[in-house]
C-alpha cells in the first residue's frame, strides 16, 4: 500500500467533516443553529439601524407579551406625525416607533427583550405604550414618570402615571392584541424639580390616541 498524498488526506478530511456535519451536528443542532443565525441577524440589523439611521425627533415604544404588527407601528407613527404637525406645522418631525415582543420563552422574544433594555436606558425614548403584563414588570411605581391624571387623562385606578388607552378610537385600526394597554411618559433624567408637564408634542400624541 502506497503512502497517502496530501491530496488524499484532504479528501479524507473533507469526507469525515461532511459526515460529521450532516449526520451529527446538523441532525442534533439544526434548529439551534437556525435560531442563532436569526437572532444574530436581528442584533446586527438593530445595531446597524442605530448607527446609520437619521436621528429621529421623537421615538416611542410599544411593548407587549404578544406580537405587535408593523402596520400598527406605522399607524401609530402617522398619528404622532399628525399630532406634531398640529403642534408645529412648519416643522415636520421624523418619527420612529419600536415594537417589542416581550417573551422570555422564545429566542426572538429574548432578542426583543434585549432591545427593550436598550430603549429603557435611552434618554431620548420617553413615550411608552405597554400592555398590562409589561406594566406589572416595569411600570409599577410613579417615580420617574409624569402624572397624567393631573393633566386630565383617564388613568388606571390608583396609578395616575398610566393613561388608560382602553377603547381608544384608533384601536380598531391598529391590530392590537386583545389586551389592556396604557401610555406612559417618562420624565427626563435631568428634569429640574417641579417639572410636571411633558413636551407639548408628546401631549398632542397622547391626546390623539385617546381623543381627549
Amino acid at each position: 500500500m502506497g503512502l497517502k498524498t496530501v491530496k488524499d488526506e484532504n479528501r479524507d478530511y473533507r469526507a469525515r467533516f461532511s459526515y460529521w456535519f450532516k449526520n451529527i451536528y446538523w441532525y442534533h443542532y439544526k434548529w439551534h443553529t437556525l435560531i442563532g443565525i436569526a437572532v444574530l441577524i436581528m442584533a446586527v440589523t438593530f445595531i446597524y439601524d442605530m448607527l446609520s439611521s437619521v436621528t429621529p425627533d421623537f421615538q416611542f415604544v410599544v411593548a407587549s407579551r404578544q406580537y405587535i404588527s408593523d402596520e400598527s407601528i406605522e399607524n401609530l407613527s402617522e398619528i404622532a406625525r399628525n399630532a406634531f404637525l398640529d403642534t408645529d406645522p412648519d416643522s415636520p418631525a421624523v418619527i420612529q416607533g419600536h415594537s417589542i415582543y416581550y417573551n422570555e420563552q422564545d429566542q426572538m422574544g429574548i432578542a426583543s427583550m434585549q432591545k427593550f433594555a436598550v430603549m429603557m436606558a435611552d434618554d431620548s425614548v420617553s413615550f411608552f405604550i405597554i400592555d398590562g403584563d409589561i406594566q406589572k414588570l416595569f411600570f409599577t411605581e410613579p417615580v420617574g414618570f409624569f402624572d397624567l391624571g393631573e393633566l386630565g387623562f383617564r388613568t388606571a385606578p390608583g396609578m395616575p402615571w398610566l393613561a388608560d388607552l382602553a377603547g381608544m378610537p384608533q384601536a380598531d385600526n391598529l391590530t392590537f392584541p386583545g389586551n389592556v394597554f396604557y401610555a406612559v411618559i417618562r420624565l427626563p433624567r435631568n428634569a429640574v424639580s417641579g417639572v410636571t408637564t411633558p413636551d407639548p408634542r408628546q401631549l398632542a400624541f397622547l391626546e390623539k390616541l385617546v381623543n381627549k
